[in-house]
């Protein structure tokens, strides 16, 4: 399980992130699950989550990392040339990429349902503050074509991009959320969310996996800021 959430301010938007990931008995509790692309009219921050590793036999047996690839293709000049009328069109221009990947290098889906790929976006288009998601689901072992998905935002600001409901509504029923007024007041609620599904994650099972360092950072009319940095990010 991964907690994205996203935070709407006067000042821009928060993305924030837990970093744990585990792969079969490894766990690494510093993975950068963040990451910023801009084009020639936009500045936006994005955040894989679910099953982003697939086995590809088009690879000799290696495996296809999806967070790579779209690490890639925000940097390739074809697509930081283009302008987007829209975070969505973005969003989905991505999703298209990471679909014909997987069909090409991993043709074969047969994982459980809730085993699937998605990437929330939040930043600026034409000068628009934005958010946007996108998700890769699998049907009779098969990839299905990227869909946009809901990325609802409460009336605090806070948004999920990728984790459990119930902790927005702990949050909720114990008057623990408020409308931030500043960058610095969206990190301290994102954060307080993502820590309170760390508190969790051996108690509930939407919780299960969640923890390591939190990073989060923000994006605004001036650009991609990190406001607690993973170890090994670059931006």
């Amino acid at each position: 399980m991964t907690a994205i959430v996203a935070v709407h301010t006067p000042e821009g938007y928060i993305l924030a992130a837990d970093g744990r990931q585990t792969q079969d008995t490894i766990t690494n509790d510093e993975t950068i699950k963040i990451f910023h692309s801009s084009t020639r009219n936009s500045e936006v921050a994005w955040a894989c989550y679910g099953l982003v590793s697939y086995p590809a036999p088009a690879l000799n047996g290696d495996f296809l990392d999806a967070v790579e690839s779209l690490r890639a293709v925000t940097k390739d000049n074809k697509l930081v040339e283009r302008e987007f009328s829209s975070l969505e069109e973005y969003a989905m221009t991505l999703g298209k990429f990471l679909h014909f990947t997987l069909v090409n290098y991993s043709p074969i889906a047969c994982y459980p349902e809730e085993y699937f790929l998605g990437v929330a976006l939040v930043g600026y288009v034409n000068g628009k503050l934005e958010r946007a998601k996108v998700e890769i689901r699998h049907s009779d072992c098969q990839w299905l074509n990227p869909s946009p998905a809901n990325f609802s935002v409460h009336p605090c600001g806070l948004a999920i991009g990728y984790g459990p409901d119930m902790v927005l509504h702990g949050m909720e029923s114990s008057k623990m959320l408020y409308t931030p007024k500043s960058l610095r007041d969206g990190e301290k609620l994102a954060e307080t969310y993502i820590e309170i599904c760390i508190a969790n994650n051996q108690t509930f099972d939407e919780c299960k996996g969640i923890g390591g360092k939190i990073h989060i950072a923000a994006v605004t009319p001036d650009g991609f800021e990190w406001k607690i940095k993973p170890q090994d990010a670059t931006d």
